[in-house]
């Protein structure tokens, strides 16, 4: 028994095994840290409200700001209906797309070529240090994760389609984007992403396959088209126009580009700081020497250098192309961390593409140098990733505490049978609705009856969110005059 389990204990399975290991308890531990510091606020609190107050039909199709993402809506739908304000089990969903994510990612990798770095890769995106603040909220964790998931499912689709050129794994990536296309319109971009890794592999792949991965990008390229009109179709007609200021789209690439790379390589870039280079000199000479050692392994990598820089490129502008959102946010809109973890998916798919190239025999050195190497940057990465949090979304924590305090006293108060009239008044500022409690009361799904005269309610919602009895004021009796 041993000595068979010693003989598949090979230096590639064993720095594989670590690799997938870190980045799944990466993700749990974060999904985690999400339950315990966060809750549903500000869009969280508005979806659930609709869900609550419109037929089902009409919240699914009715679109979010330039959003029409029936699945998006029709998960909140049932988040709403059957564990309304349950936090924890969507934290449960989410994570468990993650982890679908890793293992489509991976399986595509490997289908593409077999190799124990492209573990490495796969835990290089699943320790992403903004992942864990994009999780925080879950409106855009909803539109992301699924997307996120449907492009790597699409990469394991593809990788096998490239092989089979069957009619299964075909549809299999047309599913994918459609699934992606129900929770975000960013997944138009996946048949760039997949044309991209055509592009990288060319030379490699015989003609008459060549023609039929060609035919299947062809109707992936239509889809994403016919798409592009419905969804022009269906949304309001001022999220409709694109911006086309060039030197601003080059401003905010560039400013993305180099916040990425930051974050790529472990360490949260300045919040609030559009600044590129006045910290992290290090960033640029990490990146040279990973692109320098892959050229050197297989000049081939330079094709995928270029298509992979490209691909990212399109994927981090496409998020400045709505007017609207940049009028609103300027440049400020690259400071957002939960834009960065789907473009890092496509980073670490381009990067082991680009090391695949090359040829390289793996010993038990370097097996033992990459478990080292991974446990240090992840432990790095974490603290990182944990004092981001801490020090630029501190109102997740209020909006927790608040949101407990207020469901709970709901249910005890109920549990007396008395009725629960509320006094009514504004939502704190870090639910981030600034709407009143009877907006708050519908969207949490609390049956109570709020009123603005306080001769009619019975409790009041302190500024913790508890909810406590309404104590009439003591009338002042005027002694009269003898």
């Amino acid at each position: 028994m041993i000595a068979k389990l010693s003989e598949g204990m090979t230096p590639g399975r064993v720095l594989a095994f670590w690799c997938l290991t870190v980045a799944a308890v990466f993700g749990f531990a974060a999904h985690v840290y999400a339950f315990r510091y966060s809750h549903f606020f500000s869009d969280d609190l508005n979806a659930f409200r609709l869900a609550n107050t419109l037929p089902a039909w009409d919240y699914i199709v009715r679109p979010i700001d330039l959003h029409p993402v029936p699945l998006h809506r029709l998960v909140n739908l049932l988040v709403s209906q059957l564990v309304p304000m349950n936090y924890g089990v969507v934290q449960v969903f989410l994570a468990s797309l993650h982890l679908a994510s890793l293992c489509f990612l991976y399986l595509g990798l490997q289908r593409l070529k077999k190799t124990a770095a492209n573990a490495v890769f796969v835990c290089w995106y699943g320790t992403f240090v903004l992942y864990g603040t994009m999780v925080m909220f879950w409106s855009s964790s909803l539109h992301r994760l699924p997307f996120i998931c449907a492009t790597a499912a699409a990469v394991w689709f593809y990788a096998r389609y490239r092989d089979s050129s069957s009619l299964r794994d075909a549809t299999g990536v047309v599913m994918a984007m459609v699934f992606g296309l129900g929770f975000f319109e960013k997944a138009m971009l996946i048949p760039l992403a997949l044309g991209g890794v055509e592009v990288s592999l060319m030379g490699q792949t015989p003609r008459q396959k060549l023609r039929s991965n060609i035919a299947l990008l062809v109707v992936l390229v239509g889809l994403m088209c016919v798409y592009y009109f419905v969804w022009r179709a269906v949304v309001a007609e001022h999220w409709r126009s694109v911006v086309t200021d060039v030197p601003f789209l080059a401003s905010y690439l560039q400013i993305s580009l180099w916040r990425l790379a930051v974050a790529a390589a472990g360490s949260p870039p300045p919040p609030g700081s559009l600044e590129i280079g006045h910290v992290h000199t290090w960033v640029p000479v990490a990146w040279a020497l990973f692109f320098g050692t892959s050229v050197l392994r297989s000049k081939r990598s330079v094709l995928t250098w270029v298509v992979g820089l490209l691909i990212v490129s399109i994927w981090l502008v496409v998020t400045a192309l709505s007017p609207t959102r940049t009028g609103a946010f300027g440049l400020g809109l690259a400071l957002t961390p939960r834009y960065y973890p789907d473009v890092m998916l496509v980073v670490a798919l381009f990067g082991a593409i680009a090391w695949q190239a090359g040829h390289w025999r793996m010993r038990w050195a370097h097996a033992v140098i990459g478990v080292a190497a991974t446990g240090l940057f992840v432990t790095s990465t974490a603290r990182n990733a944990i004092a981001f949090q801490t020090k630029t979304h501190s109102f997740t924590y209020e909006a927790r505490s608040y949101l407990n305090n207020f469901l709970s006293s709901a249910r005890a108060i109920r549990q007396t049978g008395a009725p629960l009239t509320i006094l009514n008044g504004r939502s704190p500022e870090h639910l981030q609705t600034f709407a009143t409690h009877q907006y708050l009361g519908t969207a949490t799904g609390v049956d109570a009856v709020v009123v603005w005269d306080p001769r009619k309610a019975q409790f009041f919602i302190q500024d913790d969110g508890k909810i406590v009895p309404l104590v009439p004021p003591t009338p002042v009796v005027t002694p009269s005059p003898r």
